[in-house]
């Protein structure tokens, strides 16, 4: 069986009200997910399946399951889960969620020089940080 949880090793995010911000590090691209997005990644902290997360969906059959699988895949293709073959842990006490929302993430790359700079290499000193170096020999 495939589980899911979060790429610790690359990947920052937090719950901000009902939105979550993942920042990859690598690739210096961060994320934003709200709704019941938000709620499926905060559940991804331990490894989990589509199928145990399925069962906090009320009315939850294979559309769901297929849905979620989706939507997990689509995050490990960014490098932001990682996707492994075990057992998976029973669910926890989460309760019911309701029926399903629309599962959506963002994807900005608009800070990427920002958020992938060494601060004390890649910054002109007359303006510090957040003014990278100019390449003038280009």
């Amino acid at each position: 069986m495939s589980v899911y949880c979060v790429n610790t090793k690359k990947v920052s995010h937090d719950l901000l009200e009902d939105e979550v911000i993942a920042i990859h590090f690598e690739t210096g691209a961060y994320y934003s997910m709200r709704g019941g997005a938000a709620l499926v990644w905060e559940n991804l902290k331990e490894p989990i399946s589509p199928e145990h997360l399925a069962t906090f969906f009320s009315g939850a059959g294979h559309d769901v399951t297929d849905r979620l699988k989706v939507f997990l895949d689509e995050l490990v293709g960014d490098d932001l889960l990682l996707k492994q073959d075990q057992e998976d842990a029973s669910p926890s006490g989460c309760g019911e969620w309701g029926p399903c929302p629309e599962l959506t993430i963002e994807k900005y790359s608009d800070m990427q020089d920002l958020l992938l700079a060494d601060p004390i290499h890649d910054v002109q000193t007359e303006e510090g940080w957040p003014y990278l170096k100019q390449d003038h020999g280009a």
